[in-house]
């Protein structure tokens, strides 16, 4: 058997690479498997559903323009957070206020305007799997109550 110091000086450098890789791997692993389970994220989904008979349109912050046909819904964000628990309307970061429009004869017509955001409007949902839904619920008594 070889010793040490009988092998060139770049394989002894080798040996002891491999040797401490070796012997830190499984603290490699072991610290990689606990980091998975603390970034356990919660998630919560803002949604809003048309229950009227009439499309409307969501404005972002970007100024991008969104239809929501009658009857159908729109995702319109998702936060994910580590604590358990639901982030609440009024304390997302994600949306700061929403407005709704109607089209008329080509002009949109704000109808519905959340600024800021109202808990109370939102209809909540532990859908389960650490996952809750809040909604917001537009009828025909919306759209039409405030023209």
């Amino acid at each position: 058997m070889k010793t040490l110091s009988r092998l060139p000086e770049n394989l002894k450098i080798a040996y002891f690479k491999k040797t401490a890789f070796l012997i830190l791997l499984p603290f490699l692993f072991a610290f990689q498997c606990e980091e998975e389970v603390e970034n356990i994220d919660f998630a919560s989904d803002y949604i809003i559903q048309n229950n009227s008979g009439t499309p409307i349109f969501l404005i972002r912050d970007n100024n991008n323009i969104e239809e929501i046909p009658a009857g159908d819904i729109l995702y319109v964000s998702t936060d994910f957070n580590s604590v358990e628990g639901p982030v609440s309307p009024a304390e997302t970061e994600s949306i700061n206020f929403i407005r709704l429009y109607i089209d008329n004869g080509g002009d949109l017509i704000l109808f519905y305007e959340q600024e800021p955001l109202n808990n109370e409007a939102w209809v909540f949902s532990d859908i389960g799997n650490m996952r809750y839904e809040y909604r917001l619920i537009i009828t025909d008594v919306d759209v039409n109550g405030s023209l």
